[in-house]
């Protein structure tokens, strides 16, 4: 049994750099390098608990459901503090403070860690909002640069050595009702970031000065992260909102193509391969598969295909040519073929509550983290068969972010907690 190691994240603003450690790949945006939640490890763990293969355990300075990223040894994660900590007593709004916190990978030390304050023209912190928190976006890093988005207006660029502020920008959006959700993604010079405002806007912004480069409206009821596609010598930028799909030119903003969407709001991230982007959601359930690199309007007859099923919440993982994702409240999973749409199974995971997180694949194993804390494996295979049920005992906090996978490790976080699982 491994001893757990809990710490609580020390509020500092430098730390001499710590050694990267050697092995296993990077997981340095929402859903991994390649953004569909694959990756490439090969020994990952299929047992743990609360007491068990729990390297360590540490709390974090505030709230929130991003997810972590890492770079070589370092853990980026965002949180929040001093308002919405609690939807019957939310506080004062001019408390607000926005946390970016880089931890060891090796013993979740704290490395750095900034603070700024928050805005403070916020909805009421009820509902949805003060399910996820005012810290939602997963941020994403460079070799040299972590780019974060905490939604209510405020995109900013910290050095990943020591933290220290690179430039931050006001894009002076809204705040929709059910709060922020959307990760920014890199695409060439550009840190690319959609808000879930009611105007739905991309805003592509300079890596190096924040400047803003292109931006573009009008993508609606949209808390999904867009894709980025290499395809016939072109980088696009797919974008999933209610009722269409919009590829843009990544590095000038120009409109490529677009086709008709989901119809109504969408959750799940489109995730591409192969210059194929399949995007899903909706209460009227809805997945597609259509190939990027289009011009102008793509009409539904030139899909790759379309079925009324999806994923409402959690976004899809694609591995050996076959999606796999699961439901919000049932605990269903279901896996359909990448190249046709065709189910190859559909199963209840007994005694899962539900899952916000999306699934990663790693080593012919599926892992869903379900909103209890609760980690189902199952093997990445064309019937559905649960490995193991590894429960998180006495955490008592949501888990509504996507697990990162790095270095053989598992790193899930709770609203409050950030788990370092593994040897």
């Amino acid at each position: 049994m491994n001893a757990i190691r809990i710490r609580t994240a020390a509020w500092v603003g430098g730390a001499a750099l710590a050694t990267a450690v050697a092995g296993g790949e990077d997981w340095p945006a929402f859903r991994g390098p390649t953004g569909d939640g694959a990756s490439t490890e090969a020994s990952l763990p299929l047992h743990w608990s609360a007491a068990s293969n729990v390297a360590w355990k540490v709390e974090l300075p505030g709230l929130g459901s991003s997810s972590p990223i890492v770079r070589g040894d370092r853990v980026i994660v965002t949180a929040y503090s001093g308002y919405g900590l609690s939807e019957k007593d939310p506080g004062d709004a001019a408390k607000l403070q926005y946390h970016v916190v880089c931890l060891s990978r090796s013993d979740g030390r704290t490395l750095w860690a900034r603070a700024v304050p928050g805005r403070t023209d916020l909805k009421d912190y009820r509902g949805f909002i003060a399910m996820h928190g005012h810290a939602s976006s997963t941020p994403v890093a460079d070799e040299e640069t972590v780019y974060t988005f905490f939604g209510n207006s405020f995109a900013g660029a910290w050095k990943l050595a020591d933290g220290a502020p690179v430039w931050s920008v006001d894009l002076k959006s809204g705040q929709h009702a059910w709060g922020d959700g959307p990760a920014p993604v890199l695409a060439g010079a550009c840190a690319i970031l959609q808000t879930s405002d009611g105007r739905g806007q991309v805003v592509a912004l300079d890596r190096a000065t924040g400047r803003e480069v292109w931006r573009q409206g009008g993508i609606q009821q949209a808390w999904s992260t867009p894709a980025v596609v290499t395809v016939g010598g072109r980088t696009e930028l797919v974008t999933s909102g209610k009722g269409a799909v919009v590829a843009y030119d990544a590095a000038t903003g120009r409109e490529l193509w677009r086709c008709a969407g989901v119809p109504d709001y969408v959750c799940p991230s489109p995730v591409a391969r192969d210059g194929i982007v399949y995007f899903m959601g909706g209460r009227q359930p809805t997945a597609v598969a259509v190939r990027a690199g289009a011009s102008g309007e793509v009409p539904e007859s030139a899909f790759v295909w379309k079925i009324a099923k999806c994923a409402l919440v959690s976004s899809a993982a694609l591995h050996d040519g076959r999606l796999y994702w699961a439901a919000d409240r049932s605990g269903a999973v279901t896996c359909v073929n990448a190249a046709d749409g065709a189910v190859v199974f559909e199963g209840k995971i007994e005694g899962a509550a539900g899952f916000y997180a999306s699934p990663v694949v790693a080593a012919g194993r599926l892992y869903f983290v379900a909103r209890n804390g609760t980690t189902c494996v199952l093997e990445a295979g064309r019937t559905l068969n649960v490995l193991a049920r590894n429960p998180l005992e006495g955490d008592g906090s949501r888990f509504n972010a996507s697990p990162a996978v790095a270095g053989g490790r598992l790193l899930i976080r709770s609203d409050r907690f950030l788990y370092g699982i593994g040897p």
